[in-house]
């Protein structure tokens, strides 16, 4: 019976640090792109209760209260993942250019919404985000990336442009984190085939292996 009551405990212990995870990938929002007499785009996000805007082009700044110009004036956004990491704003997401793309991971104070980090990454076509405790994973199309958002430092970053082409993964989904190894999903695709999932390790960043099922 004890046997019993301490494998039911375990359990329990398995179950909950798993919910962590989940819970760590639903902290992302998407953010809602709001119609505009200008072309140009102008993306929604609820922030404590409040609604921040966020816009590339100057000509927009007046058009809503609380809204914020990127670093990136007049170029496509893509995607805009957000959520509130300890009572911070942070935001990530992906221009488009005629050279590819590129993105950003920014921190803003959540008070004053002042600006107090912010980091260029190559890569486009973004998956979302995973927080896990103090570390921040980006999966898009050419590169994964492990940040610390505690120091602010970018842990590693790994190229996996080729490996991508090889199996002919087109979309990145999501990240998905299980004890010390990342899952990285694929999104929609073309081939008639099964989605295709990476396993990479959380402490090198190393491709471990492909799973197709």
């Amino acid at each position: 019976m004890k046997k019993l009551s301490i494998l039911i405990y375990l359990f329990l212990i398995i179950l909950f640090i798993q919910s962590l995870s989940v819970f760590s990938n639903s902290l992302f929002h998407l953010a809602k792109a709001v119609k505009s007499n200008i072309e140009k785009q102008l993306l929604e996000v609820k922030f404590r209760d409040n609604l921040i805007f966020f816009t590339n082009n100057k000509q927009l700044l007046g058009e809503k209260p609380n809204t914020i110009i990127l670093e990136d004036e007049n170029k496509e956004i893509q995607t805009m993942y957000y959520c509130n990491y300890n009572n911070h704003l942070l935001i990530i997401y992906t221009v488009l250019t005629s050279m590819g793309g590129y993105g950003r991971v920014v921190k803003y104070e959540g008070s004053s919404l002042e600006k107090k980090w912010s980091y260029r990454f190559v890569g486009f076509s973004l998956g979302k985000p995973l927080i896990s405790n103090e570390y921040l994973y980006i999966y898009v199309w050419g590169r994964i990336y492990k940040f610390n958002l505690e120091n602010e430092n970018c842990v590693w970053e790994k190229n996996i442009t080729d490996l991508l082409r090889k199996y002919k993964i087109e979309t990145p989904s999501s990240i998905i984190k299980e004890k010390n190894y990342l899952f990285l999903k694929e999104g929609v695709h073309r081939k008639k085939r099964k989605p295709i999932t990476i396993q990479v390790d959380d402490k090198s960043g190393n491709i471990i292996r492909i799973i197709s099922k």
